[in-house]
């Protein structure tokens, strides 16, 4: 499980990490967990967040928007 993490911490909710194997098998890659800048008030420091992204290319843009697509119905919870 740690790889899927690109070497964020893991100290994360059960949804988050469901939602990073997930973005993991759709070709994208965590940049934030616990860690990284965020409001005082952010999920992100309860756990509850994670921020993913692609290569900044169009096949990398095309990803990014499949998976945000596919968020939508298979993590309602999330939204």
């Amino acid at each position: 499980m740690s790889a899927h993490f690109n070497g964020h911490p893991s100290n994360v909710t059960q949804l988050v990490k469901d939602v990073i194997v997930f973005a993991n098998k759709h070709g994208l890659y965590v940049t934030s967990t616990t860690d990284g800048t965020h409001s005082s008030t952010s999920y992100h420091y309860q756990g509850r967040a994670v921020d993913v992204a692609a290569p900044m290319t169009a096949d990398g843009i095309k990803k990014m928007r499949h998976f945000q697509r596919l968020c939508v119905g298979k993590f309602p919870q999330a939204a």
